[in-house]
């Protein structure tokens, strides 16, 4: 945790330094009697939200008369307020007009005398920017980034950004910290999205604003306020947090809480204390009027282990505090992105937050939209991982889809993430119908993917799907004749998952992660990219994300292997096998090299027990029969198990040269140790953790040439370790034994 922590933090410095802390736009002298002055948030180029009062607020000297006055490009006075200093603050309202692409003059005077006039102002939709890295990974390192000299033509002068820094200064140190909310954030600037310094702003915030403003013809602001690392409690105020009995003793357990008496300014974490960020960068913002936020922030309570339900009561209240803050009527409209494939406690840590995403969107579905982000191309910034996607622009897009539908009602359907509506088992499998499809479900790719089925032991396996109505797909897998549950998108790497909806023929977003039944036994499917035979080279995120890249998905020996579409039974590719010698064999690829050890994927399945059965399809292409002498498998202690072929009490099949395909399935349950065919006979539950799989063959003459494809698994109970011999027997207790010490070993640490 503390090396996370550490690398957020260098990450947050970095991103300081690409947003370079700029003085303030023109302005005349201040007026040395009044001593007025306008707070930073206020500047050249800025966007007030239209068709409500505007303020503009500062310092003065007390009783000091302050007005602001509009004047449009021809200098007609447009509109204009004033008030009265008082406790050396100001704050002046006038009334805004409908936004559109009109620049203004604003000028702002301390008895009778101007000493601040705002130029290039416009009037339009504001909307805030917030959460931790993901959402404060700059435009500049994006995929897809156009320098400012690019797009010049295009209208991006109408996007405007109030740049935050990510730490602003109190009391002249980024050390210090105030226990009150703030009426500034010193170092912010207004921008245009094709000036130099927006190159700094949040990818996400950035793309969402530009493509909001051209779907609604109007300039659009974005207050740009994430701080990388940085909890959902640092953006909730002490009201908020004191007023939640339940909130607040876990904030205090979690020794994030700090009481006003004796607040130590220079004792707080930033990034996890409570109310850090909502006192400098969101209290500031209160006469903004904000249209809305954007939000991509939980990975910190990912690791903090938060128990269910806890991150979507924050939420909840996050909603409900903002709405009374900014004075809204209805509930500020929050719009929020799924969280990335990363390794955080386990590899289903980030299904269950996704999920929790998913639920928090159904319980006010007028006032929230999620978009999901797992069909990412796999780039990542090199120092963190997978954490950080450098694929940003479909998330703002998605964002402002969902801002389009949710808030503006350009579209009436599928703003937000398809989800799970109910589930039925019949006809061998699960139907699942869902909400917010839009026009309907499309597949993106010739065969739905990302989907796996579970028997009542709760075991998934990976399954195959159909679109059976605009609304519905039907979910099987040919070994699991009695399906308890279906799941999409549940893995740790979801890359290959493809459901869509759809809105006016076009694809919107792919649908949220789903899971039908989750009990606490369940396993979810991780995925296993070697089954289907469809790709070369697949990507893995692991646990030590420098690691984190493309991989072989097969390789042989004693014979060339290469994915075609030739060779598939099923989907559109399959695996050619070219012998080179009389015995060869297949394997996936299961480790890589690290630290010169070989290392299991961390995002792959890796525990076989309670798969009933291994499937795949051979076909032999060759001119001599081919015999499959063996699947070997090695477990985590290093033992070797050869599964017999079903039916048949052999570990070996014979495949003719008839260039048809044949269907050989290995009883897991059935399982010999070594390589031998008699003894000690073992179930499933004796695999437990594979490490390796090999496929070995032979045939009489050279030159064998065949295809295989199509491996899937079966469920069902892991058959008793029987054995014949006594020795196997007690084989079988240790090999027991050192698993368990090795499992109490990885969660401990001491054995």
């Amino acid at each position: 945790m503390r090396i996370f922590v550490k690398k957020l933090i260098s990450f947050s410095l970095m991103l300081a330094l690409l947003t370079p802390m700029m003085a303030l736009g023109s302005a005349a002298a201040p007026s040395a009697g009044a001593n007025a002055a306008l707070y930073e948030i206020y500047g050249d180029g800025m966007l007030f939200q239209q068709s409500v009062p505007a303020t503009v607020a500062g310092t003065a000297k007390n009783g000091a008369a302050i007005t602001a006055v509009l004047y449009d490009a021809a200098g007609s006075r447009i509109a204009a307020g004033e008030t009265v200093a008082s406790d050396g603050v100001f704050a002046v309202t006038f009334d805004a007009p409908a936004g559109g692409f009109a620049e203004y003059m604003l000028e702002v005077s301390a008895d009778g005398e101007p000493f601040r006039t705002l130029s290039g102002v416009v009037f339009g939709d504001l909307w805030l920017a917030a959460g931790q890295s993901n959402m404060g990974y700059p435009y500049v390192q994006a995929e897809g980034y156009v320098s400012p000299q690019a797009c010049a033509t295009e209208r991006k002068s109408w996007v405007r950004i109030l740049l935050a820094p990510d730490i602003p200064l109190y009391k002249g140190s980024h050390d210090l910290h105030p226990a009150l909310p703030q009426n500034d954030i010193p170092g912010s600037r207004w921008v245009s999205a094709n000036d130099e310094a927006a190159m700094g702003c949040s990818a996400v915030g950035y793309w969402f604003a530009a493509d909001l403003a051209e779907h609604l013809d109007v300039p659009v602001g974005i207050a740009s306020l994430p701080l990388g690392g940085s909890s959902i409690i640092s953006w909730l105020s002490r009201e908020t947090i004191e007023g939640d009995a339940d909130l607040l003793a876990h904030v205090k357990a979690d020794g994030f809480y700090h009481a006003l008496e004796g607040f130590d300014e220079s004792g707080i974490n930033v990034f996890q204390d409570m109310s850090t960020l909502f006192n400098q960068k969101v209290a500031p913002l209160q006469s903004f009027h904000p249209k809305g936020l954007i939000w991509y922030q939980g990975e910190n309570e990912v690791f903090f282990r938060w128990e269910r339900g806890r991150y979507s009561h924050a939420f909840d209240l996050m909603q409900d505090s903002y709405t009374a803050f900014f004075g809204l009527e209805a509930p500020l409209p929050m719009i929020v992105s799924q969280l990335a494939s990363y390794h955080y406690a386990d590899n289903e840590a980030v299904i269950r937050r996704n999920l929790e995403f998913t639920a928090m969107q159904s319980s006010r579905p007028d006032a929230r939209a999620v978009v999901t982000g797992y069909d990412h191309a796999p780039t990542f910034y090199p120092e963190a991982g997978s954490i950080h996607p450098m694929s940003k622009e479909h998330l703002g897009r998605r964002m402002s889809f969902a801002a389009q539908g949710l808030v503006y009602g350009l579209h009436d359907g599928a703003y937000t993430a398809a989800s799970l509506k109910e589930s039925r088992v019949a006809d061998g499998g699960v139907y699942v119908t869902l909400n917010d499809t839009g026009d309907g479900l499309a597949c993106d790719g010739s065969f739905l993917s990302g989907f796996a089925v579970a028997d009542a032991n709760g075991v998934f396996v990976p399954a195959e799907a159909e679109i059976v109505a605009p609304d519905t797909v039907f979910i099987h897998a040919p070994g699991v004749e009695e399906p308890a549950a279906a799941s999409y998108a549940c893995a740790l790497s979801n890359d290959d998952a493809n459901l869509w909806a759809t809105l006016g023929g076009e694809k919107t977003m792919p649908v949220s992660p789903f899971v039908t039944e989750a009990g606490e036994g369940f396993r979810f499917w991780q995925r296993a990219p070697w089954m289907d035979c469809e790709a070369a080279q697949s990507w893995h995120n692991m646990d030590r994300t420098e690691y984190s890249g493309y991989f072989d998905t097969w390789s042989a020996e004693g014979a060339a292997v290469a994915i075609e579409s030739g060779s598939a039974f099923a989907g559109d590719n399959g695996l050619r096998v070219s012998a080179e010698k009389k015995r060869f064999s297949v394997s996936p690829v299961l480790t890589y090299e690290r630290d010169g050890k070989n290392v299991r994927f961390s995002d792959q399945k890796q525990d076989w027990s309670g798969f009933s059965a291994l499937t795949v399809q051979v076909r032999n292409t060759g001119k001599a029969p081919v015999a499959v002498e063996a699947l070997r498998l090695v477990n985590a202690p290093a033992t070797v198990f050869t599964p017999a072929v079903r039916d048949t009490g052999s570990k070996r099949a014979v495949i003719p040269a008839d260039g048809q395909w044949h269907e050989i399935v290995f009883d897991l349950n059935a399982l010999h140790l070594g390589g031998a065919e008699t003894g000690a006979v073992f179930g499933s539950s004796a695999i437990g953790s594979v490490k390796s799989v090999t496929l070995q063959f032979s045939c009489a003459e050279k030159n064998a040439a065949l295809d295989v494809d199509d491996f899937r698994f079966s469920t069902g109970a892991s058959g008793p370790n029987l054995s014949v011999n006594p020795i196997y027997s007690l084989l079988a207790r240790l090999i027991a034994l050192l698993k368990t010490v090795v499992r109490r070993f990885m969660r401990t640490g001491e054995c």
